[in-house]
């Protein structure tokens, strides 16, 4: 792995991310990985998400896509004020959010992880990121 891998691979979430949602330009993006349940369907399975989040409006997109391949799976899932039922840090990087709609998403978002991106393994370091997140979550995304 080269200094530039890690760099790469956030250019490509990055890009992932632009294809889905109109106005990207407005959000922080990190890396996060969990499952989605979608209502009337069984527990969902391990996704590998994009998750964006703004400050105005107070927003979180969860972008699913899959590895190793770096392709969007499903629409991504935007929760904001008009929709969050419920949002709660299961403690340290986990995260729990649930819409008025019944879907529900469950993702940790580590600080430091390993990713294998077309058949070579990548570090994506995003520590300040991560705890960037986290004061978002707990300060303005939980009291919406």
């Amino acid at each position: 792995m080269t200094p530039d891998d890690g760099d790469r691979l956030k250019a490509d979430l990055h890009r992932i991310f632009d294809s889905q949602i109109a106005t990207f330009g407005s959000y922080n993006l990190i890396y996060g990985h969990g499952s989605v349940d979608y209502p009337g369907t069984a527990p969902g399975s391990r996704r590998d998400f994009i998750v964006g989040y703004c400050m105005k409006p107070v927003e979180v997109v969860f972008a699913p896509f899959l590895l190793p391949d770096l392709t969007p799976v499903e629409p991504a899932i935007a929760v904001n004020a008009t929709n969050l039922v419920h949002a709660g840090c299961g403690g340290g990087s986990r995260y729990e959010v649930e819409t008025n709609v019944g879907v529900r998403v469950g993702v940790t978002v580590p600080g430091r992880v390993r990713l294998t991106v077309g058949g070579r393994p990548r570090w994506l370091e995003q520590e300040e990121d991560a705890e960037d997140f986290t004061r978002f979550m707990a300060e303005r995304f939980a009291n919406l």
